[in-house]
């Protein structure tokens, strides 16, 4: 029953020198103020590994800063993190974490059935098996995406149905 904050990451970066530890700064006193969830979508883009010889030495302070700030959050605070690149985080991030909880890409079952809610009335019964054969490898969000984008289609072209060459 705590109020849920959500930032994507990559918005905090600015190309300002010391922009982005205030960004990140402000963040977290603002999560600190009250009890609440902290999710931090693409967290990869704030924490990314010190070890790295691309990156620069401003993100690799902002990165020592992050640790800090994480550590001195209240207790009856909870901070979530998002990543698709969990390599690229720098090692030390990964002990701020008690859980760590790995979503698999979805099964042919679970693909079925987003993408059954997600197309809804226009959803092309009889092609949906191939539609669920080609979203293979693809992610819940790549799914409801190009379901999304089928959808806008099949309106604006006055479809009742997603025909099967725009669904594969």
């Amino acid at each position: 029953k705590l109020p849920l904050l959500t930032a994507r990451c990559d918005s905090l970066i600015s190309s300002y020198l010391g922009s982005t530890a205030k960004n990140i700064r402000r963040l977290f006193d603002h999560a600190a103020e009250r009890p609440s969830v902290l999710f931090l979508a693409a967290f990869d883009a704030l924490a990314p590994a010190r070890d790295d010889s691309q990156e620069l030495g401003e993100l690799k302070r902002v990165v020592v800063g992050l640790l800090q700030i994480i550590d001195s959050l209240p207790p009856q605070s909870v901070l979530l993190a998002a990543t698709n690149h969990q390599q690229l985080l720098d090692s030390a991030v990964w002990r701020r974490f008690t859980y760590r909880l790995h979503l698999d890409l979805p099964h042919a079952q679970l693909r079925e059935a987003l993408l059954k809610a997600y197309l809804r009335e226009f959803a092309p019964w009889d092609h949906l098996e191939l539609a669920v054969t080609f979203s293979h490898g693809l992610s819940g969000a790549a799914i409801r995406e190009a379901a999304e984008e089928c959808l806008r289609g099949a309106i604006l072209e006055g479809e009742t149905r997603i025909p099967q060459e725009k669904l594969i």
